[in-house]
């Protein structure tokens, strides 16, 4: 693959834990709530091996043939390889086990929170590769989770699943009314019981069918219960479809996959974008990494996955999207250092490749890169896409957020000013100017204000920067003691200042907003500086 200059790896974390039993009947796992208390949800021993080994099959497609992926580079650190993960154990411990397995145990990996990146340290990442943990909150998460941001999604998704022409069709089928009947003799799960609609049973059922495929994982007989109840093959396969149902239902338009009718570009917009924007940069001559790897969840991809106009066949655990950076113009050399391959490339096109199910289809180079119809006005199937390339412009087209780029273009203008001229009332029009997806100040007020005001000691509706700072480490962003004092110039603030609740969210929609974009930003800035 001479041609090959990034590959972005966007997967599903391994095998997990359930996270509770799945009713009163339920064999395979303990029911008492100190278990679920230490381990619901975490990452299994075969989860992180699902991934090492999937590591591995990475390293021997892209890595171990000449010229190779990190062909030239000295070292394996933070300026060729990183990683972005969710908050929860089985996502970071994911993003682990696949370094582990694509980089070997000899290369070393350092963990920090991704809001840390604002203020770059270039040392730091010289040591090894970094895992950057998304630090906000779960309901604020714009990387991993950005549909929870909207508070139209939940009726939108009840609304979704009511309107699935699959669902209605199951519903209509007797052989659903005896699998849904025997589940609920399995289980004893109520919100299977026989006074619920068969609407809201069929998608309860999805908890047994996600049960089915971790005990399946892990080699252990489907559903065992005290009642010795067992599916058969048909029944298993009905489940599954259940299952996957539900799954297509929580990001596209259940009845024609309409595009705008979906809620894919509202619960993946901002990690499109960054996926786009890594590949601009590295295109461009501006960035050096040849590995970024996302270790996210299945919501995650469906989400990505309808962004990109895609229903997917599965989304099996260490399931993954790739998306190689090329050079289509580029002319093979191997006697060179390997600096040619951190230049500018002159025509860039991008493959798109996806692995529903690394078990079953465990090599690399099975998968067939598939061309998304951006343009069409419902999804498609993905085997159903054209095989191919895509030009690295087409993507930027569907994904870039130009707002975003905007609001950050215009942010590192204010920040290199801000030493010479006031920036206050230039930064309050450049946030309300944006039209970058984040909390409204009401829906922040609703959230927020009660701690803010917890740290509002003298009561007067003001705060300094010692609460920011205490403020931000609450909410989970544990964010550089630097940023919030960056800010506070910004807002012309002296260290004895204090600020209002509105200008306090104004300050955290900036963070939030731009964080990812600056620190990629300054990188450039210092590496020029240090060339």
């Amino acid at each position: 693959m001479s041609t090959l200059r990034q590959v972005i790896f966007v997967h599903r974390h391994g095998a997990r834990f359930p996270t509770r039993p799945t009713g009163p009947e339920d064999l395979s796992w303990p029911q008492r709530t100190q278990f679920w208390d230490s381990y619901r949800g975490h990452l299994t021993p075969v989860g992180s091996k699902q991934l090492a080994d999937l590591g591995e099959a990475f390293r021997d497609h892209y890595v171990a043939s000449a010229p190779g992926l990190f062909h030239g580079l000295p070292a394996l650190d933070g300026n060729a390889v990183v990683c972005y993960t969710s908050n929860v154990q089985r996502t970071l411990q994911s993003a682990w086990s696949f370094l582990l397995g694509a980089l070997g145990c000899s290369t070393p990996v350092f963990f920090a929170f991704r809001s840390d990146r604002v203020i770059s340290d270039r040392i730091r990442r010289s040591i090894g590769v970094p895992i950057f943990i998304e630090d906000a909150p779960r309901q604020d998460d714009k990387l991993f989770h950005e549909w929870r941001l909207h508070d139209d999604y939940d009726a939108w998704l009840k609304d979704n699943q009511q309107r699935s022409p699959v669902f209605h069709a199951m519903a209509d089928d007797p052989r659903y009314w005896q699998l849904i009947s025997k589940l609920q003799d399995a289980s004893g799960l109520e919100k299977l019981g026989p006074d619920v609609p068969m609407l809201d049973r069929l998608v309860a059922a999805k908890d047994l069918d996600t049960m089915a495929r971790i005990d399946e994982a892990h080699a252990l007989p489907v559903l065992p219960n005290t009642e010795g109840i067992s599916l058969t093959v048909e029944e298993r396969s009905m489940l599954y479809s259940v299952g996957n149902e539900v799954k297509r239902c929580w990001f596209q338009d259940s009845a024609a996959g309409d595009v705008e009718k979906s809620f894919g570009r509202r619960g993946a917009g901002y990690l499109g974008h960054k996926i786009w924007r890594h590949l601009h940069e590295r295109s461009a001559g501006r960035s050096r990494l040849r590995l970024v790897e996302f270790s996210c969840h299945d919501t995650t991809i469906a989400a990505l996955a309808n962004h990109l106009g895609i229903q997917l066949p599965e989304i099996d655990f260490a399931a993954y999207f790739v998306f190689e950076l090329h050079d289509a113009a580029h002319v093979t050399t191997l006697s060179g250092t390997g600096a040619s391959m951190d230049g500018q490339i002159r025509e860039p096109a991008v493959r798109i490749l996806y692995n529903p199910s690394p078990s079953r289809h465990g090599s690399f180079a099975e998968l067939v890169p598939r061309v998304p119809r951006f343009k069409d006005p419902c999804v498609s199937q993905w085997d159903q896409l054209p095989v191919g390339a895509l030009s690295l412009s087409a993507l930027q087209e569907h994904l870039q957020i130009t707002e975003i780029e905007e609001c950050f273009q215009n942010l590192v203008a204010l920040v290199d000013r801000r030493a010479l001229e006031p920036t206050r009332q230039q930064l309050f029009s450049l946030l309300e100017r944006s039209r970058a997806t984040w909390l409204s100040l009401p829906q922040w007020r609703l959230r927020y204000l009660q701690s803010f005001q917890a740290f509002d000691k003298d009561n007067d509706g003001r705060i300094g920067i010692a609460e920011v700072q205490a403020l931000l480490n609450e909410w989970g962003h544990n964010s550089d003691p630097r940023v919030p004092q960056m800010l506070w110039e910004l807002f012309d603030c002296g260290p004895e200042d204090t600020i209002t609740d509105e200008e306090f969210y104004l300050m955290m929609r900036a963070l939030v907003g731009v964080r990812g974009n600056i620190s990629a930003w300054t990188q450039q800035a210092q590496a020029q500086g240090a060339g």
